[in-house]
């Protein structure tokens, strides 16, 4: 799981394991996101942000959901 909150918005709470990658970071920690080899999905505060970064993702080849809002999946 990938929270593409900010640092502070991840900061305040955010469900255990997950990755936190700002979505104006995704395209650029593509090499590490590979190395999950599994499906990613995608959170954050309402949906519209993981939704930027799934489309990121499914470019970059990645199997990818949008989780939408984190706080729905804790």
């Amino acid at each position: 799981m990938i929270d593409v909150r900010t640092v502070a918005e991840f900061k305040t709470g955010h469900i255990n394991d997950a990755l936190n990658i700002p979505l104006d970071s995704v395209g650029k920690q593509i090499h590490m996101i590979k190395k999950i080899n599994k499906p990613v999905i995608a959170v954050c505060r309402s949906g519209n942000r993981s939704a930027g970064a799934l489309n990121i993702l499914k470019k970059a080849g990645f199997e990818a959901y949008n989780g939408g809002a984190w706080e729905i999946l804790k």
